[in-house]
């Protein structure tokens, strides 16, 4: 498996790469991010998941990106809800900073505490 992911250079002036790595700390600071919102009015809200394990990043031929988020979740919270709140967040991010890429966002609940 390549650690880069080979951007389409048009110009044929050199070749452009992300890293993997890019891409998983851009879905870990995002999804960190919504696990730990900011302090609203003065009180902290709880933590509503955290990632299980490692976000893993595949990168496809064809030149696809697969990541894939393991959350745990708080008792109670809505799956579905937190679930795709998480999928559309990364997403974004990914779009917004790599918009070149095709990639999927796949998500896993392997626990509720």
């Amino acid at each position: 498996m390549s650690d880069f992911y080979e951007l389409n250079n048009y110009k044929k002036i050199g070749k452009m790469n992300i890293s993997r790595r890019v891409f998983e700390n851009i879905a870990l600071i995002t999804a960190n991010h919504i696990s730990n919102p900011e302090k609203e009015g003065g009180k902290s809200k709880k933590k509503i998941f955290r990632l299980s394990n490692p976000v893993q990043v595949y990168l496809r031929k064809g030149g696809k990106v697969d990541i894939h988020l393991d959350l745990t979740l708080k008792k109670g919270c809505n799956v579905a809800k937190v679930t795709e709140q998480v999928q559309e967040e990364v997403a974004s991010s990914i779009q917004n900073m790599c918009e070149a890429v095709p990639f999927k966002v796949k998500i896993r609940v392997s626990a509720i505490r």
